[in-house]
């Protein structure tokens, strides 16, 4: 596992005509932070790790942090490589809307 990966960013559109924005909120909606950490690994799965074999499976996120909600649109995702421990490699992720941060987390992936 001593694979080097690049830096990744990627946008992601989250239609505001999307009925899950009715329920999330009424009258205010925001972005589920669980679609934000969806996007964050549809970028490392689509982006880095497309031909991975063994394939590498999401195995923990640590830190996740949500800073401010995030509304409709478009969400900019930045992808790092952290590096390899006990056997598990390491993405730094950040959500970003309009140039703040929504979102922070470390996710961690091992051989399945």
């Amino acid at each position: 596992m001593n694979e080097i990966y690049p830096q990744v960013n990627e946008c992601f559109h989250f239609d505001p005509s999307d009925p899950l924005f009715e329920d999330h909120f009424p009258g205010r909606p925001v972005i589920p932070g669980s679609l934000v950490l969806d996007c964050f690994q549809k970028a490392i799965r689509d982006r880095l790790m497309p031909q991975e074999k063994p394939l590498l499976v999401l195995a923990g996120i640590r830190n996740a942090r949500f800073i401010r909600f995030g509304r409709p649109g478009w969400v900019e995702v930045e992808i790092s490589h952290m590096g390899v421990d006990d056997d598990r490699v390491i993405f730094s992720c950040l959500a970003r809307q309009d140039g703040q941060t929504l979102s922070s987390a470390l996710l961690q992936y091992g051989r399945s």
